[in-house]
């Protein structure tokens, strides 16, 4: 038998319907989040692309400007990027200094469209030009391009104009066979050639190998290719890229993300990306090719850059459209 008095009674039907009232209300708003975002859901090119842009907070460059800086390891695809942006009217005024001097002067005109002072030699005739700065890494130390990156970024977030900041990795068997074939095969024009140069071959390949290049690239460790890069180097390099870059692409899919990403930031059309082609050298016939590649000298490479395929595969974990 129920021993409530009759007010007891109706005090808890009232608490009950308004529970249930409020759990109508929130199954309903989140209803309404579910229908907005399916509604918005758009699995094209552009559409991932400029979702992408609006969930980190990244400004367009298509009617304003700004600033693009990349910060370009070799053999990772930057001669695709900067052949691409160049060759399909982007109107992007590209700097890739080679020196102090040129990187000095780099500096004031990206200083100066950060705080929004563009003058007309600085600008089109009609569409603000993008400044795009590809900073190579045997011409300025790490320490000191982190610390313009990080500056750079405190001026585009006070004077509100637009910073984005990338870099691309790459697998370590695929960039170590590129280095090979680049800087040690013949015919090999570039001051960085490594003497003697060396026939293509497997073994050739492995005797090259350089542990753990790329984590040492992005890393403070001074230029000496065979001190060895740590773990904690690695986590220590990655765990700054991850706050001052935008975007971390990869080799691999630089087609299908980095240049849509880059198209869709410029230019507001992602879609321009899919005429856009990677670059090879064309200049050697007789190179290692990495489907040719025996598997344990595969194996042998990725065992030697461990922390290199390790900071790869967080890459790809944590930056995709």
């Amino acid at each position: 038998k129920d021993n409530k008095d009759p007010q007891q009674r109706f005090l808890a039907f009232v608490r009950l319907k308004r529970t249930q009232m409020v759990l109508a209300a929130c199954a309903a708003v989140i209803l309404m989040h579910f229908v907005i975002l399916w509604a918005h859901h758009d699995d094209s090119l552009g559409g991932k692309t400029h979702q992408w842009l609006v969930k980190h907070g990244i400004r367009s460059m298509k009617e304003k400007g700004g600033v693009v800086v990349f910060l370009q390891r070799p053999r990772t695809g930057g001669k695709s990027v900067k052949a691409n942006l160049n060759k399909h009217d982007f109107g992007v005024v590209m700097t890739h200094p080679h020196a102090e001097a040129s990187y000095s002067r780099a500096k004031v005109t990206v200083e100066q469209v950060l705080r929004g002072n563009v003058t007309e030699d600085l600008t089109q005739d009609e569409d603000p030009r993008i400044h795009f700065l590809a900073l190579h890494e045997d011409f300025a130390s790490i320490p000191k391009i982190r610390n313009d990156i990080e500056h750079w970024r405190a001026l585009a977030k006070k004077h509100r104009t637009a910073l984005f900041v990338f870099t691309l990795v790459r697998n370590p068997v695929d960039y170590h066979i590129s280095w090979f074939n680049e800087y040690r095969v013949s015919p090999c024009i570039h001051p960085s050639c490594v003497q003697p140069l060396l026939e293509p071959t497997d073994a050739n390949l492995l005797s090259d190998v350089k542990a753990n290049a790329q984590c040492r690239g992005f890393s403070k460790l001074p230029d000496d290719l065979d001190s060895p890069v740590t773990a904690e180097d690695c986590n220590s390099a990655y765990e700054w890229m991850t706050k001052n870059l935008d975007w971390i692409g990869t080799t691999d899919n630089l087609s299908t993300e980095t240049l849509p990403l880059l198209a869709e930031l410029i230019l507001g059309d992602a879609e321009r990306a899919e005429s856009m082609r990677i670059t090879g050298d064309q200049t050697k016939t007789l190179i290692l090719r990495s489907n040719v590649v025996a598997a344990g000298a595969a194996r042998k490479v990725r065992s030697r850059s461990a922390l290199d395929q390790k900071l790869y595969d967080q890459v790809k974990y944590d930056y995709y459209l």
